[in-house]
């Protein structure tokens, strides 16, 4: 850039120089022996062609792809893994999830991460977004207590609180499509294969 600015000031003073002479002193004898203008032309024909040979003369630029820059070492998916697990066991030793206002930034508190270094742990190892994640534990929480006789006098509203949401709509929706059931459903088909009397078998006396 520098050459190329430093050219055109050149080029562009000759001009001036000659313009300024022609005007204020035609009859100057060097403007009668000698036209500045072939000159012009000619110098930055030169200079045109310095330029092309120059940016001929530059080595190939090898563009690398957005993709493969932000592709992750071997290091930082072993790091991202390892602070997975972390999450995950803080997860299923303390349940935070069961509260309702739960976020990502309390989660990242206690496991001592950055907000944002959790959501890319959670996005790149576990393909989920922070509110899939939590919601896999709740509807895991909910199963559980669907498919338990201690909780069969609670109906499905209480246990969908009990086990961290607070909206039917997502409840529902979440549920269908971890467990591919509805919460009913589920529940009858565990109270079905609970209640489902054993077949009599013949003892061996009565077989005598």
């Amino acid at each position: 850039m520098l050459f190329i600015g430093s050219g055109l000031i050149i080029n562009w003073a000759f001009h001036f120089l000659n313009s300024y002479l022609w005007v204020t002193n035609p009859n100057l004898p060097i403007l009668q022996i000698m036209d500045f203008r072939p000159f012009l032309i000619g110098s930055g024909f030169i200079f045109a062609c310095v330029i092309i040979y120059k940016n001929l003369k530059q080595p190939a630029v090898k563009f690398v792809s957005e993709r493969a820059e932000t592709q992750p070492t071997l290091i930082e998916i072993e790091a991202g893994f390892q602070i997975l697990e972390k999450i995950k066991s803080y997860m299923q030793d303390k349940k935070p999830y069961l509260d309702p206002n739960f976020n990502l930034s309390e989660l990242a508190i206690s496991v001592g991460y950055k907000p944002h270094i959790v959501s890319k742990v959670l996005n790149k190892c576990q393909k989920q977004n922070f509110h899939n994640f939590i919601n896999e534990y709740r509807v895991n929480e909910c199963q559980q207590m669907l498919a338990s006789t201690a909780y069969l006098e609670k109906n499905i509203t209480q246990i969908m609180f009990m086990s961290g949401f607070n909206t039917k709509s997502v409840f529902n929706t979440m549920f269908k499509k971890m467990s591919g059931k509805t919460p009913r459903a589920y529940r009858q088909a565990f109270l079905q294969q609970s209640y489902k009397s054993p077949e009599p078998t013949m003892s061996s006396s009565s077989k005598m």
